[in-house]
């Protein structure tokens, strides 16, 4: 008994630690879960020079998530990008250029 209650135990804090430090996004039917060094952020938030790429090269999606990242003091944006039924997820350097 104590042998279940201790495997028990192991997995609610395993559930507990993974949930508490990833983030899980879905895109067309795949779930990408993601560290938590990515913080998600409200669209409006991301810089001018994003969503200005974005509304060149890809004028018929709408910005459904938004992400922040900061590694070697560099700031990536990751925004997914929805038309109809379809989504993809395309990375910005701060100053607008496709990773």
């Amino acid at each position: 008994m104590k042998t279940i209650k201790l495997i028990l135990a192991a997995a609610i804090f395993t559930l507990a630690t993974t949930s508490s430090f990833s983030h899980t996004l879905e895109l067309n039917n795949k779930t990408t879960i993601y560290s938590q060094d990515r913080e998600e952020i409200a669209v409006s938030d991301l810089p001018s020079a994003v969503t200005k790429a974005i509304e060149a090269d890809y004028p018929d999606h709408t910005i459904t998530k938004a992400f922040k990242s900061t590694a070697n003091e560099k700031t990536t944006y990751h925004v997914v990008l929805s038309k109809g039924t379809e989504s993809v997820e395309v990375s910005f350097d701060e100053s607008g250029t496709k990773l």
